[in-house]
């Protein structure tokens, strides 16, 4: 099958040079990857379109590199974000206009923990994730951890913008957040926050 798509650019910097770019579309899953099917690497014409050929059907994710001072902000194809969910490449079936777009704009969460008497701790595990139920997925980018330095800041960056929780925990196992059930049970205890691409946000939470 074939898959087309365009680069596009949101932000004030100017855009990066095209012809410098490098998009990849890479298979998802071990089936995959045991199979033999290798990543497919294309390049950006001056228009900003970019073509593969050849591929197999099965699940994909596509990345761009090459863009300095942007970051991947999506990459759209049939109305879902491939950074979030594989790429379903069927058989006999082309795949056209894919959305590749970068954005020089980011989303800056930060706060404080707080005791009841209002004191700063860093006793805790500052957990950020998506307020839908979708991206609870292992290694999504929507679920991020962090602990806070001595005086109780923390600070996450980067983020895709939307709607989060976010809670502070103790006596979680490393990567225990990639599971939907703990993030279920969190739901109650946690607070709502939203991001949104350049625009600082600050949400201080009292335990």
């Amino acid at each position: 099958m074939t898959i087309t798509g365009s680069v596009s650019f949101d932000g004030a910097a100017a855009p990066p040079q095209l012809n410098r770019m490098r998009v990849t579309l890479g298979p998802l899953g071990q089936s995959m990857q045991s199979s033999g099917i290798s990543t497919f690497t294309g390049t950006v014409d001056a228009n900003g379109r970019f073509t593969f050929l050849g591929v197999s059907p099965g699940q994909y994710r596509i990345r761009a590199t090459g863009a300095a001072g942007w970051t991947l902000k999506g990459v759209m194809a049939d109305g879902k974000d491939t950074l979030d969910f594989p790429l379903e490449v069927k058989p006999a079936e082309n795949i056209s206009n894919v959305s590749v777009e970068f954005t020089d704009k980011f989303t800056d969460l930060k706060g404080t923990i707080q005791s009841q008497t209002g004191q700063p701790t860093s006793e805790f595990t500052v957990i950020v994730f998506a307020a839908d139920q979708r991206y609870w997925v292992p290694l999504g980018r929507r679920i991020r951890s962090a602990r806070p330095s001595t005086d109780g800041k923390f600070s996450f960056s980067g983020l895709p913008a939307g709607d989060y929780r976010i809670a502070a925990v103790t006596d979680v196992e490393p990567g225990g957040w990639n599971d939907p059930a703990f993030l279920q049970q969190l739901m109650n205890a946690s607070l709502a926050v939203r991001l949104v691409d350049g625009t600082p946000v600050t949400q201080d939470i009292r335990v």
